[in-house]
């Protein structure tokens, strides 16, 4: 089996009390997901505003490098220390918490590696299975907020 093939989403991680794989999601046959995508993404309109659904959407958002490090557990940053007694999780949530106390909606990360032994490609065909956790519980509590989130992947 490959590696695309034995992706699995933890569905009791997510809240919810089952698990499935990726390739038994059945495939939309109507217009189901170009709907859920309105809802979901961020669009530019014919007026050249940003839109999500039919409505304009007005960016205000930051910047995070360590997204991924912290999320995966990392138990020091490259560029930051994690206070005495939090978790990068924890860090995570806060900050995320903190951006929308403070209205805003967009956040971009990097969704590549800093810091030494985080590299979501360790070698060719090789991936940290860790990080990609990681990468998928910060997206997850992005959502959770109604937060958009931008990963760069270079």
């Amino acid at each position: 089996m490959g590696r695309v093939e034995s992706l699995s989403i933890n569905a009791k991680q997510a809240g919810l009390d089952h698990r499935r794989s990726l390739n038994q999601v059945p495939a939309p046959t109507d217009n189901s997901s170009i709907a859920a995508a309105d809802a979901y993404f961020v669009s530019v309109s014919a007026d050249r505003n940003f839109a999500l659904g039919c409505q304009k959407y007005f960016i205000a958002g930051w910047n995070t490098w360590e997204l991924m490090e912290a999320a995966a557990g990392a138990p020091v940053l490259y560029g930051a220390s994690l206070p005495l007694g939090v978790t990068g999780p924890q860090l995570i949530r806060g900050l995320m918490d903190k951006a929308v106390g403070y209205g805003l909606n967009v956040m971009r990360a990097w969704a590549h590696s800093v810091s030494d032994g985080y590299a979501l490609q360790t070698a060719p065909s090789q991936f940290n299975e860790a990080i990609f956790r990681g990468l998928d519980y910060a997206l997850d509590q992005a959502r959770r907020r109604g937060l958009k989130a931008r990963p760069l992947l270079c």
